[in-house]
This record gives C-alpha cells, structure tokens and sequence, in this order.
C-alpha cells in the first residue's frame, strides 16, 4: 500500500507518496485520522481618512491580513459622467495589521465640481480579496 500527502499552505499545494507498506492483510481494521488546519482567511481593510489638498489627494487606510508580508491594494477613482482610473500598488507588513497612507494627483476629469469617490481593495499573495470600502470628497 501507498498513501499521497498533501499539504496546503499560503505559499501553494504540494503532494508527495510515501514508501511501500508490507503486505496488507485482508482482516486488518482501518483508521483514519484527520487534521484541521485554518486555511488562508481574506485581508480586510479599513478607510481612515481621504482629503484634497490643493491638486493631490490623500489616502490613509489600516489592512490586516493572517499571512504576513505584502499586499496589492487596488484604489479606483470614480466621478460621474467621466471614465474611471484603477491603480495598483503594494504594501508590506512585519505585523498582521499596518496604517498606510498614499498621495496621489488624479487624472483632471477628477479635479472638476461635483462628487469624486474613492474606492479601496486588498488583495493578498494567495488571491484573497477584501471587502470594497469608499470615501468621497466634494468639490464645489
């Protein structure tokens, strides 16, 4: 007899098989043991704060995750009437959960009057993703 293991972890799946047992006889009993481990759970993600100062505007947000190391967080600016912008960019964590801040200058369709929302996503390096979570600023 020959049993394959596999093993999952955040870092991917591996099987192997083991040696060849002695000859099984047909009378013997079976057992089965299984063990639970916690899977891989999805980061979630927190918006603190988003302001405008002058043409830049200002993200801080908090994301934890179960698995240290980075994460892709996708930020999307949205208006009505004008095309959206999705951008993409990493952070890195020595803990499972960090405040992070980024800055940027939107695209002009977004510095125009009217309601200009921002939209954050965590993703982690086993394809976890988090919850949507939006700020909105208003320029008048």
């Amino acid at each position: 007899m020959r049993a394959l293991v596999t093993a999952h972890s955040t870092g991917g799946v591996a099987t192997t098989a083991t040696s060849l047992s002695d000859v099984v006889a047909s009378n013997t009993s079976t057992s089965t043991e299984t063990t639970t481990v916690q899977g891989n759970r999805s980061p979630s993600i927190l918006f603190v704060s988003l302001k405008r100062v002058g043409p830049r505007v200002f993200a801080r947000f908090r994301v934890c995750d179960d698995g240290m190391g980075r994460l892709t967080i996708i930020a999307r600016d949205v208006k009505a009437r004008a095309l959206s912008t999705t951008r993409r960019f990493t952070v890195r964590r020595a803990l499972s959960c960090g405040t992070f801040s980024r800055t940027w200058r939107p695209a002009p369709r977004f510095r125009t009057h009217g309601r200009y929302i921002v939209t954050l996503r965590a993703a982690d390096t086993s394809g976890g993703l988090s919850r949507i979570v939006s700020r909105s600023l208003v320029k008048r």
